[in-house]
């Protein structure tokens, strides 16, 4: 190992005090010691960094996506409210085919991002994934059931993108 210089007061002070060579070296030893310390507090703090970095880098990612697949079920649902529309319209058996692929390639897409859709009728109600826009009175189902869906609802990797808006039965009287 190279020898540390000492800095010049240090040397100053050893000469004045009268410091032999060993005590010199064990100044030494102890300023290396020192240094070392400094070293390996900064390897630590560095490795954090690049930890922190790199954990943000890809939250934000995961935001980014999040932002577009939540615009992309705009278009999903308005295309199930088309075909369902178009089905009940007896509209030429081409284009509802069109459209039924069409749906089936974008939920394709959904599930290659871990995008699931919520489950909602005959489910019970869990407020942390479902929206009620209504409660009804219902003699065939339990009270907390979801009897109708509104609107679908989606998650991904445990995180509600948007909640199912559904109606949900209370107890007949």
């Amino acid at each position: 190992m190279a020898r540390l210089k000492i800095n010049k007061d240090e040397r100053e002070e050893a000469e004045n005090n009268g410091l032999n060579q060993d005590e010199e070296r064990s100044l030494e030893r102890e300023r290396i010691g020192q240094l070392e310390k400094q070293i390996f507090y900064l390897k630590a703090d560095l490795e954090n960094f690049k930890r922190n970095t790199a954990k943000e880098h890809t939250e934000l990612k995961e935001q980014g996506k999040e932002e577009v697949l939540k615009d992309f079920l705009k278009i999903i649902e308005l295309l199930e409210k088309a075909l369902k529309i178009a089905q009940e319209k007896s509209v030429e058996e081409a284009f509802l085919e069109g459209l039924e692929l069409i749906l089936k390639e974008c939920n394709k897409i959904l599930e290659k991002h871990n995008l699931q859709r919520i489950p909602t009728v005959g489910e019970q109600f869990d407020p942390r994934i479902h929206e009620a826009i209504s409660v009804v009175k219902a003699q065939d189902n339990p009270p907390g059931i979801i009897i109708y869906e509104q609107e679908p609802g989606y998650i991904r990797l445990g995180k509600v993108l948007k909640p199912a808006k559904v109606v949900v039965s209370e107890e007949a009287e």
